[in-house]
């Protein structure tokens, strides 16, 4: 399973996880009452895929508010 999880590289967060390349991600699943946790590695992604997935989420976001 992949997550991503995106800022531009420069905040504490970034330096933190760079330093300890751990991380956890809980998701709230609604309809079955339950929530999911992910814990694993991370890893830099390149610039454009960054700039990709904002606009693509953004997008998603967008459509859902309208």
């Amino acid at each position: 399973i992949a997550t991503r999880i995106s800022d531009i590289g420069q905040g504490p967060k970034a330096k933190e996880l760079s330093e300890n390349p751990l991380a956890s991600v809980c998701f709230r699943w609604p309809e079955l009452n339950r929530q999911v946790r992910i814990t694993g590695t991370v890893s830099k992604v390149s610039q454009a895929e960054t700039e990709f997935l904002f606009r693509y989420f953004r997008a998603i976001f967008l459509r859902e508010l309208y």
